[in-house]
């Protein structure tokens, strides 16, 4: 949940000073309707059989809604009985179960972080649930000295994967998001960091596709609402593109998940909008990118199994048609003679994280 005052100046000032601009992709969010006065601080998302769900964050009731997709009503309020709602963050699932992320952590001194998981086919038939609690801490976590807005132990996002779960943080200090890893079955776990992603700005939520490993994640900054699609395998993390919402600044988008071509989401009451629910279409996160500079191919060949950048200044991400990651690394050159001939995907950007083209490369031998 996003509070603004007279104490983001420094932040504001800090973030102009270190990050660059970026020149990256923009977007618009389609409108579907407005959400319910009860669901004016919906803070994540979840997208099950043709009906989604939602909930309010912190200091709110234990509770989950079905909304009304077309008028934006709440058609079912589903108790969680044996849960407490200290701040309820995100949603996730799997096959069998669902997830609700207890874990805001705005001032990073919570030691009771917890996940509920409750039953997946009792949410879709019953009005009043049991949970069973994951409890975890960060395993990197050394002080729980109050520090508001300035911790790297917030989080507001997490997806389950893999039989696990991952948690993405909303680093208030460096504007990165760190990734950390621990089991989706109840118990009491220290969550291990696996990675880091520099999304230059603070993760709201996540939703992840298993059939082609895109984990797209939502958040803001002091100055624009954006989207990352990311390549996401066992816990490693591969930023694609970044994403700005050009007709979101401040709107705080807090929820978002997926169905079929198409992603929802949904953004608590703020100044500038009352909650309401959005959609985009998977096409128009695909499409859009800058062209670089010179107009031009970066990537040439192969030649002698090779590919041949113009230089070293790139950072590249290769797939095959079916999504597997075949390269990733800044280099001048990349060896294709164990590839398969056929069609490949290369995103490029420079160091500084700035997209500049998708490119088709054919491998023949």
């Amino acid at each position: 949940m996003r509070n603004f005052g007279i104490f983001y100046l420094a932040l504001v000032v800090l973030f102009a000073l270190s990050v660059n601009h970026l020149k990256a992709q923009t977007i618009s969010l389609t409108k579907i309707t407005s959400l319910g006065q009860g669901v004016s601080e919906t803070s994540g998302l979840l997208y099950i059989n043709g009906r989604i769900f939602t909930h309010n964050d912190s200091g709110n009731k234990a509770e989950l809604y079905e909304l009304d997709t077309a008028s934006g009503a709440v058609k079912r309020k589903i108790v969680v009985a044996n849960a407490s709602n200290v701040d309820w963050e995100d949603l996730s699932s799997d096959d069998n179960f669902i997830y609700i992320g207890d874990f805001g952590n705005n001032k990073g001194d919570r030691k009771n972080l917890r996940i509920y998981r409750v039953s997946r086919e009792q949410l879709l038939s019953s009005e009043n649930l049991l949970a069973d609690t994951i409890s975890f801490s960060y395993n990197d976590q050394k002080t729980f000295l109050p520090s508001l807005y300035s911790t790297n132990f917030d989080a507001e996002s997490f997806i389950v994967a893999e039989s696990n779960i991952y948690v993405f943080t909303k680093n208030w200090g460096n504007f990165k998001t760190n990734i950390y890893k621990l089991p989706s079955l109840p118990g009491n776990y220290q969550a291990i960091k696996t990675d880091s992603i520099n999304v230059n700005g603070l993760v709201t939520c996540a939703t992840f596709n298993p059939s082609d490993k895109n984990l797209i994640l939502a958040g803001y900054t002091f100055s624009e609402d954006f989207l990352c699609k990311v390549y996401f395998d066992n816990g490693n993390a591969d930023l694609l593109q970044r994403i700005t919402i050009n007709n979101a600044s401040g709107i705080q988008i807090e929820g978002i998940c997926y169905s079929g071509n198409y992603y929802y989401l949904s953004n608590e009451t703020s100044s500038v909008l009352s909650a309401s629910l959005f959609k985009i279409s998977l096409s128009d996160l695909l499409t859009g990118l800058l062209a670089n500079k010179n107009n031009k191919n970066i990537i040439s060949g192969p030649i002698n199994n090779l590919l041949i950048l113009e230089d070293n200044k790139y950072q590249i991400s290769v797939f095959d048609s079916s999504g597997k990651k075949m390269f990733y690394g800044a280099s001048s050159s990349i060896a294709t003679s164990d590839w398969p001939s056929g069609l490949y995907i290369a995103y490029i950007t420079n160091i500084q994280l700035n997209y500049t083209s998708i490119e088709k490369l054919f491998v023949e031998h």
